[in-house]
């Protein structure tokens, strides 16, 4: 399946972009050849704001940091019982 558009195609044809965009996370939008916007998912563009609110978190990232380098190590997760 193509994730490139044109200009005009997204002119032409917005909603199915839309759709497109919805099933695959994104449509890269083109203009002579060269990649100027992307029609992102809401599913996708969350996922990047999330990102963006951890890779803004010094804790988290020096915990991450920690994690990759093996100076820390996993534990396994177990909810409170209710």
């Amino acid at each position: 399946m193509n994730s490139t558009v044109s200009i005009s195609e997204l002119q032409d044809q917005a909603p199915q972009v839309v759709k497109r965009a919805e099933r695959n996370g994104s449509v890269a939008v083109c203009r002579h050849g060269h990649t100027v916007a992307f029609v992102v998912s809401r599913g996708r563009m969350e996922a990047i704001l999330e990102t963006l609110e951890i890779m803004a978190d010094e804790s988290a990232m020096r915990s991450i940091r920690d994690y990759e380098s093996g100076r820390i190590k996993a534990k396994p997760f177990e909810p409170d019982e209710i």
